[in-house]
């Protein structure tokens, strides 16, 4: 026999403007107060807003067929006061009071088990509907404009409605799941840069956006040592508009376990890329575009590259400009990045005294676009406005649209 379940059950019934007849134990016909609407109402999956409070149909089918609650308590062999209880619903209804009600009334015991834990469900989503309205500052903390563009939430949803689509977004129960889920992890992926003014809500949602579109692209299973010797042959794609380019990159990768996704920047998220291990199989690398420019684009690439490959014990990293290398694996990433672009035995040509025709010239020998040249430069002795001429915005590349 359940325990009883204290507190308050509203409930609405379904109607029925006549009744209809069940078989009892022994053959005869007997008065429903269901009728056919209600039975096939509630047999089906029909999902209404409202509760329908079981003790409140079983009350109508003992007053249709002249029972006390004292003889169905005789009947089903259990305490008068539990039928009361299940009436009035202080207790729930039992899977074994519904077979009980099944052999005693003929009304099947999976009418009884549904029509209990559909108002279950109901309940319980209307308690945490009251716990979730009281986190809007949680929602407060993010992009919303943002995530209303990137068609995640809808300009007009209310609190609740955003606060239920963001848990659903970020695929968590609630915003403490979120904190453990997102915002420590996410947090870790860019300790190295805990000075700069980062938005840690911002860059969930960009992450996010990204892993979104990844986890519905197809991939090989990830395979390290191919992964390495596709990507020396990758730099020759810097030179192929930036819409093919993206593409190809996209297919060499996925053939050796690797999704790259481009999802543009998040104001304040300050993130030129980042890796993720969606699984021990899958790897994620995303790119933000941020600076718009063709160079950085590519180096970014490289640069969350190297991470899979030098540091794959890192689920995230999430790398944002400017940040420290303490513990130096920023800077083993940075250097494979520029190897995987301009071969080292090419770098001691790359002086001050290098001039566009030779950076040109350079370029053409390695198999790269000028810009890449350029942007090497331009890092290296900060001589940006004289190789302007030779690099370019980024343009074409297909960005994810959010689902």
């Amino acid at each position: 026999m359940n325990e009883p379940e204290h507190g308050p059950r509203p409930a609405r019934a379904p109607s029925s403007s006549s009744a209809a007849h069940t078989q009892g134990n022994g053959g005869s016909a007997q008065p429903s107060a269901l009728g056919d609407a209600g039975m096939s109402e509630l047999e089906t999956e029909f999902s209404p807003d409202w509760a329908v409070l079981p003790g409140e149909i079983l009350q109508k089918e003992l007053n249709a067929r002249g029972l006390t609650q004292a003889e169905l308590a005789a009947r089903t062999n259990l305490s008068t006061k539990h039928i009361n209880q299940v009436i009035k619903g202080v207790a729930s209804l039992s899977s074994d009071t519904a077979l009980r009600l099944e052999r005693t009334l003929g009304i099947p015991s999976h009418f009884w088990n549904r029509l209990e834990a559909r108002y279950q469900d109901h309940r319980m989503r209307e308690r945490a509907r009251e716990d979730l309205a009281r986190n809007t500052s949680w929602l407060n903390r993010f992009p919303l404009p943002e995530l209303i563009a990137r068609n995640v939430l809808a300009k007009e949803d209310g609190d609740l409605a955003r606060i239920e689509k963001l848990l659903t977004f970020f695929q968590v129960a609630d915003p403490e799941a979120y904190d453990k889920v997102w915002t420590e992890p996410v947090a870790a992926g860019f300790r190295r840069a805990q000075h700069l003014n980062v938005d840690p809500y911002a860059t969930a949602v960009w992450l996010r956006l990204g892993e979104r579109a990844a986890s519905s692209s197809e991939a090989e299973p990830y395979d390290a040592v191919g992964f390495s010797n596709v990507l020396p042959t990758l730099r020759e794609l810097t030179r192929q508009p930036d819409g093919t380019a993206f593409r190809n990159l996209q297919r060499a990768c996925a053939a050796v376990g690797v999704i790259v996704v481009f999802e543009p920047e998040i104001k304040g998220c300050r993130a030129c890329g980042a890796a993720r291990w969606m699984s021990a199989t899958k790897a994620m690398i995303l790119l933000s575009g941020r600076h718009q420019y063709h160079d950085i684009f590519w180096f970014s690439f490289f640069h969350e590259a190297a991470h899979l490959l030098l540091h794959p014990k890192r689920k995230t990293v999430v790398d944002l400009e400017g940040g420290d290398d303490a513990d130096g694996q920023e800077g083993a990433a940075n250097e494979y990045a520029a190897s995987m672009l301009i071969p080292a035995e090419y770098s001691h040509r790359l002086t001050r005294q290098t001039s566009v025709d030779e950076a040109r010239h350079i370029a053409h020998e390695i198999g790269v676009h000028p810009g890449v040249i350029a942007g090497r430069l331009g890092h290296r002795y900060g001589t940006w406005p004289r190789w302007a001429k030779l690099r370019r915005k980024l343009a074409g590349v297909p960005a994810v649209a959010s689902q």
